[in-house]
């Protein structure tokens, strides 16, 4: 799986593979783990869903590079998630971030009704970053 990850996504240079209990178990729930902080936005990258597939066989791989052509994370329901990084620190981050955005949604979820951002605000957020990289690239010598 992850080789053929990296087979279609030269630019990555890691991939955190985790059986997180919060976001393997809120995606084995059939549910679309929706936005509700500006980390998922800033930080996860694109993100997907594999349905379940057998472990270790090759629609599994198929399926999560599939996934990864424009994805950074990979939720596979029943299995765990796949993030991608640039760094080995990046990959791992976005890991955490996406078992964080798990148990926030579990605990909205427990005591009352998760407030997702609206696609007003995930596209305010996405120009902030986009303005961020404007920003860096005018830097560099």
């Amino acid at each position: 799986m992850h080789l053929a990850v990296y087979r279609i996504r030269p630019d990555i240079q890691a991939i955190f593979h985790t059986h997180s209990p919060w976001a393997s178990g809120v995606i084995s729930a059939g549910i679309d783990l929706q936005p509700m902080f500006a980390e998922v936005i800033n930080d996860l990258g694109g993100i997907a869903t594999v349905p379940y597939v057998r472990t270790g066989s090759n629609e599994l791989a198929e399926s999560v590079a599939a996934a990864a052509k424009e994805n950074e994370t990979i939720f596979m329901v029943n299995h765990g998630v796949v993030t991608l990084g640039k760094t080995m620190k990046q990959a791992f981050f976005r890991a955490c971030v996406a078992e964080d955005a798990a148990k926030s949604f579990v605990a909205a979820s427990i005591v009352g009704k998760p407030a997702f951002l609206t696609e007003q605000q995930i596209q305010e957020l996405k120009s902030l970053e986009s303005g961020r990289h404007r920003l860096r690239m005018m830097e560099r010598p």
